[in-house]
């Protein structure tokens, strides 16, 4: 009877020795590449560094060793150092998202994920990117610190919200917004303005329209009583004393 190649354990250790060969020989011809761009007391010191790290990862056993290497894997991605294409023997872990996180580095994939799946975990983030829990959460937490784009909070991970203008951009909006001469309160201005860029905060800009009601000269002036309170208008002539003064 014929015993299949899965089951036989002899065959099995064979298919591992032969595998564990082939990665060997694609390891050192890597090594080779690296250490070929080293020249004298540089080659030194990157052998000695290697074999405190051959020391180092020795004291890791199993599936924590795994995790050691996935770690550095993990920063050394974030810092922009594997960024290599995959060898032919092992294809890219294909991901099925909207954000094409199957391209680029692992560091690239994580980030695309957030961009297109606000709120997701390091957990679902791992599983996609073909890494572990706690390697994916290293990796998020790198682009934290590198990249400034992602951030977690409610127990996962989300795209930086876009800061609200600063006082000078918010005055512009409104100064844009009230050129066309059209009497406004303070409301509408909100309305108006969050229509334009739901991120500004009401409260700035309420405090915003304030300043400008008491600028000297004032830039914007009353000029009849709304519904809802006063109504105002831009002064041109104030804003153009403004402009000069600025």
């Amino acid at each position: 009877m014929q015993v299949s190649k899965v089951s036989d354990p002899f065959l099995q250790r064979v298919e591992l020795a032969q595998s564990g060969k082939q990665r060997l020989a694609e390891g050192l011809a890597e090594f080779a590449k690296l250490i070929g761009k080293f020249e004298g007391r540089q080659r030194e010191e990157f052998i000695e560094g290697l074999a405190e790290f051959a020391k180092l990862i020795a004291r890791f056993q199993g599936r924590q060793r795994e995790e050691f290497i996935e770690e550095i894997e993990a920063i050394m991605s974030a810092d922009g150092v594997s960024g290599s294409e995959p060898s032919a023997t092992q294809p890219p872990t294909k991901v099925a998202t909207s954000a094409s996180a199957n391209s680029g580095t692992k560091t690239d994939q994580a980030e695309q994920l957030v961009m297109a799946q606000p709120g997701i975990t390091s957990r679902r983030v791992g599983e996609m990117i073909g890494r572990s829990r706690k390697a994916a959460s290293n990796i998020l937490s790198a682009i934290v610190k590198t990249r400034g784009s992602i951030e977690n909070r409610d127990g996962g991970w989300h795209p930086v919200a876009k800061k609200p203008p600063k006082g000078g951009q918010l005055r512009r909006s409104i100064v844009e917004l009230m050129d066309d001469e059209v009497g406004r309160g303070t409301g509408e201005i909100i309305k108006a303005i969050r229509a334009r860029d739901p991120d500004v905060n009401r409260n700035s800009i309420n405090a915003q329209v304030a300043r400008m009601r008491h600028t000297n000269p004032p830039l914007l002036v009353q000029v009849g009583d709304g519904e809802h309170g006063p109504v105002y208008k831009l002064d041109k002539a104030a804003l153009a004393q403004v402009a000069e003064a600025d």
